[in-house]
């Protein structure tokens, strides 16, 4: 069978190989295939030509390229608003812990009285 399997052929059964879970990336490389046969996994994954790294993120919950590109919180936070949220929370602590002992004084104190 290989005699007659040209170069984009086995390109593409290569990309069988390397997505064979990931249907969408293996159709993906199998186009890739078409304008590079050479083309490797890593190239496809990372290079940015032919995926989205953060589509990839979302869709399969992995991250292509762990040493390159954006990671995974930067994706699921693009804002960086979980930092602004954990500042607003260390401002407003001594609040709640003061309305914390006030309801629990005055918790105390109606207790006291009530046992009288």
């Amino acid at each position: 069978m290989s005699l007659f399997c040209g170069e984009k052929c086995k390109c593409k059964r290569r990309g069988k190989g390397y997505f064979s879970g990931l249907p969408e990336l293996e159709r993906g490389f199998g186009k890739a295939c078409d304008s590079n046969s050479n083309i490797s996994k890593e190239e496809y994954l990372c290079s940015g030509k032919w995926i989205d790294q953060s589509q990839v993120m979302l869709m399969y919950g992995f991250d292509p390229c762990p040493k390159t590109g954006s990671s995974m919180i930067d994706v699921l936070d693009p804002l960086k608003s979980r930092e602004e949220n954990n500042q607003d929370f260390k401002e407003t602590q001594p609040i709640f812990i003061g309305l914390g002992v006030l309801i629990v004084a005055g918790l105390l104190i109606l207790w006291l009285v009530n046992r009288k």
